[in-house]
């Protein structure tokens, strides 16, 4: 699991233009999050809002995250606001465990950068807080316990469990200040000599979100000089993990399998591959790739194709 988490409330001012973004998200490798942000900026700029897009960078450079369909291949699937409404509230689809460094938002068209300290680190989930509301426990008073938990995608907040069952359970889901989401559990029950001494446990579990494949990618291990072993290796994000990678070559069905080994590769290898990655939920083609084997002392070149064959479902 990657957890991406930001440690405080923030509030950061860079050329007087402010961002707001909540305290204490975990977004779980695999799972969706919820960001609530809204964002500021200088009078004159207003007017440029409704031509400006938004994108989540990993770090400086990366983009990662982006509104704007179809303008940014490659970005994880999510869900920003409307940034002509100064709306950066963002649903992460799926978190990939990629997300290595601190994530910035950026205004384009205004092109400007917000900084955040919303760094990722790897983790596991938060534990659940539990608390004791009765002040006096005696035989015959009513226990009430409760248990909460963050809840960083909302469409799918973690279950809370108690252990043992003692009485009658309440649960709801509660936004908290900074407009994040928290799983309450409320346990009632009338104390006896029987729960003396008796440890009760909240347990909190996660679900992942299940998604077809996606960034499906063809990568090259070896030489491609003639008489030497080569490669192609097919890897893509889903969960449940891909069931079959399928290879084709011309754009005909060539053989199965995550990896396509060439052992020794021959000048007769070369051609057009992709490979084709599914699971329960659907499928996801790779980009074309072209396989050039060379005989020695001829120059070696590996060339993405011009043509994108991408499904998604």
């Amino acid at each position: 699991l990657t957890a991406l988490s930001m440690s405080h409330a923030f509030r950061a001012f860079m050329a007087d233009w402010p961002i707001e973004i909540p305290t204490n998200i975990e977004a779980l490798s695999g799972s969706c999050v919820f960001i609530p942000c809204s964002f500021d900026v200088e009078p004159s700029h207003d007017s440029k809002l409704p031509d400006s897009y938004g994108v989540w960078r990993n770090g400086d450079v990366d983009v990662i995250v982006c509104s704007k369909n179809g303008d940014c291949p490659g970005t994880v699937r999510a869900t920003i606001g409307k940034v002509s409404e100064k709306n950066c509230t963002t649903v992460i689809e799926a978190v990939p465990s990629s997300f290595t460094q601190a994530l910035n938002f950026r205004v384009e068209f205004i092109k400007y950068t917000f900084k955040s300290k919303m760094l990722p680190h790897p983790d596991s989930p938060p534990k659940p807080t539990l608390h004791l509301h009765t002040v006096e426990v005696v035989v015959g008073a009513l226990m009430t316990l409760s248990c909460s938990a963050a809840a960083p995608c909302p469409t799918d907040p973690p279950n809370l469990t108690w252990s043992p069952g003692l009485g009658n359970i309440e649960e709801t889901l509660k936004e908290k200040e900074d407009k994040t989401k928290e799983k309450i559990s409320v346990l009632k029950f009338i104390a006896s000599l029987f729960h003396h001494g008796q440890k009760v446990i909240c347990s909190a579990v996660y679900k992942l979100q299940s998604v077809s494949p996606r960034d499906t990618t063809v990568s090259l291990s070896g030489s491609v000089l003639e008489g030497q072993p080569v490669t192609l290796t097919c890897s893509s994000q889903a969960n449940p993990q891909v069931t079959k990678y399928t290879w084709y070559r011309g754009g005909q069905v060539y053989s199965s399998g995550s990896s396509l080994n060439f052992n020794p590769a021959k000048v007769e290898d070369n051609g057009v591959y992709f490979c084709e990655a599914e699971n329960k939920h659907g499928k996801d083609k790779s980009t074309c790739y072209q396989l050039n084997v060379h005989t020695a002392g001829a120059a070696a070149i590996v060339l993405l194709c011009s043509v994108v064959l991408l499904t998604r479902r």
